[in-house]
């Protein structure tokens, strides 16, 4: 059962060979330390770039590059002798603003992942970062998350071990009533694929928490992180008390305490409520009544209290089960407005789109399927259209005990089918095609162009690539290359008369502020929300944190 991570030692990272190498990068002033700053030259950044491809990604990960090193030792150096959580990043001259922001948004979660090894995992890693005046002025936080590395497991790790220590965080979340919990893992102590193995057997990670918990069941719902590398989520849902909710016609919070909520709550929102009780705990759930009244009086923004503690990664489950129980939010979803530190403080208020409305139905038949028979269909006919009728007619009335729907009473809602991978929100990355790796390869070309070409406008020569691949892929290669550009930046693309595909980007005026989201490289999401802002004496740049689901 068990596989081998193919480690690499850690200590071959930070031994002699490197000090000697840093220095001699010094003596070649590539780099410059002075207090809590380190400036670097163009070309040590450009020795050390970063390509898209998911395997080299990992590689660099697991060994890190010179400017991982240099970067992260430093920043772990100045915590560990001087207890800081800040350090600056400087660039010579000729490293132009713009290009400092794409550099950043590049190697912030490399940076992370070594800064959690160097530190054993006492450090999160940057969570924050503002650009002033050409420099870059990064924020580190302690880690609270469980991390995955060689403080946990010194060797080879069995997948058994990886198992039993998953489920160990988890029963600690448990007696915390803490329902999602984020993990973060070093690639170099446990690989992509164990991670992707532990998700496709998760029902053993249950085994073991309801064998701790004797008079509890527990399910889960699972996912790899999308913005931020190596990491992954889990949301915990308890259906121990779903046959006393269903018999009883009361609502109860997942610690098992009964929530004291009047009628009226029974009245307005009928059993649509059912998933807040087996996923959400006590205070999540007033959360979600909170911004469904709101929702009602028509707010966009609604503000969440720092101390819950909200992580961006789960923000889009909260929004999904709500898409289902609510019928003022059924053709809304919530996104990330601002951030304290790593937690949501403000959520916006937007119109759902097609896919998120297909994660939500995907999502609520991913719950069911857990649930499992008889209590399944019960359960969908809450959520049917002639339950939520129902719940209409009644909103007038006080709801009497024993008026809950029983099962026949009403049409059923059809089940459609759902992809396991997609409700897990991750691809399977040792099983990228030939085309996926060409596309990456097309566009980590492309964003290099852009990154050390001063160019107004710049135009893409991939004369060497197929011409009908690229004419099929057109859309997709726009949308990739877009994701990565800063301001108003534009990429241009089409067919010339001859038939010959082409593409250019276009380059704004860099002298304006912005204001935009960290992302990976590889996120198809739009990331970027951009906002002019001023200064009096210099251009700053305000970037949030990293998290997504």
């Amino acid at each position: 059962m068990g596989c081998s991570t193919g480690n690499i030692d850690e200590q071959a990272i930070v031994e002699e060979p490197e000090v000697k190498r840093t220095e001699e990068w010094k003596q070649k002033n590539l780099y410059k330390i002075e207090d809590d700053t380190i400036r670097l030259s163009t070309e040590l950044l450009q020795k050390n770039t970063v390509s898209a491809k998911p395997d080299e990604q990992r590689k660099v990960a697991i060994q890190p590059n010179e400017i991982m090193s240099l970067v992260g030792g430093f920043a772990v150096k100045l915590y560990n002798e001087k207890q800081k959580l800040t350090f600056k990043v400087g660039f010579f001259d000729n490293f132009k603003f713009q290009e400092q922001v794409q550099w950043m948004r590049q190697m912030s979660n490399f940076l992370n992942i070594f800064i959690r090894r160097e530190s054993k995992g006492e450090l999160y890693g940057i969570y924050d970062f503002t650009i002033v005046n050409d420099m870059i002025s990064c924020k580190m936080c302690a880690n609270k998350e469980p991390f995955i590395g060689s403080q946990i497991f010194s060797g080879a790790v069995e997948q058994q071990q990886l198992i039993e220590y998953v489920a160990k965080e988890l029963e600690t979340s448990v007696n915390k009533s803490n329902p999602f919990i984020e993990f973060l893992f070093d690639p170099a102590v446990v690989t992509s694929a164990q991670v992707q193995q532990l998700l496709k057997e998760m029902s053993l990670v249950m085994q073991l928490l309801n064998k701790k918990f004797s008079n509890r069941k527990f399910a889960s719902i699972r996912k790899i992180n999308a913005v931020s590398l190596f990491s992954f989520s889990i949301c915990l849902f308890d259906l121990s008390n779903l046959p006393k909710i269903l018999q009883e016609k009361f609502l109860y919070a997942s610690d098992g305490r009964e929530f004291q909520f009047d009628e009226s709550i029974l009245t307005k929102y009928g059993h649509r409520l059912l998933l807040n009780q087996l996923i959400l705990n006590s205070d999540y759930n007033n959360l979600t009544l909170y911004i469904v009244d709101q929702v009602t009086q028509y707010a966009t923004r609604i503000r969440v209290p720092r101390e819950m503690c909200l992580q961006e990664s789960f923000v889009g489950v909260i929004s999904q089960i709500m898409f289902q129980q609510f019928d003022v939010l059924q053709q809304k979803m919530l996104t990330v407005g601002q951030k304290e530190d790593r937690y949501v403080t403000e959520l916006l208020v937007q119109k759902a789109d097609d896919e998120f409305k297909k994660k939500a139905e995907q999502l609520f038949e991913y719950i069911l399927n857990q649930i499992g028979e008889p209590q399944k269909e019960t359960v969908r006919e809450f959520y049917s259209e002639e339950a939520q009728q129902q719940v209409q007619q009644k909103k007038q009335q006080v709801r009497k005990p024993g008026g809950v729907l029983k099962p026949g009473q009403i049409k059923q809602k059809e089940a459609p089918k759902v992809e396991v991978a997609e409700v897990l929100g991750h691809e399977d990355d040792n099983q990228e095609g030939d085309d996926e790796d060409q596309i990456l390869q097309i566009v980590d070309e492309m964003s290099q162009a852009y990154l050390f070409n001063s160019s107004k406008v710049i135009s893409l020569d991939l004369r060497k690539y197929d011409g009908e691949f690229i004419k099929k892929n057109m859309a997709r290669l726009k949308k990739e290359v877009e994701n990565r550009l800063l301001g108003n930046d534009k990429i241009v693309c089409g067919t010339t008369l001859d038939d010959e595909v082409y593409f250019k980007i276009e380059k704004a005026d860099g002298t304006t502020s912005q204001l935009g989201e960290l992302s990976q490289p590889n996120n198809n999401q739009a990331a970027d929300s951009l906002e002019n802002m001023k200064d009096d004496e210099s251009v700053a740049l305000k970037i949030g944190n990293l998290w997504d689901m």
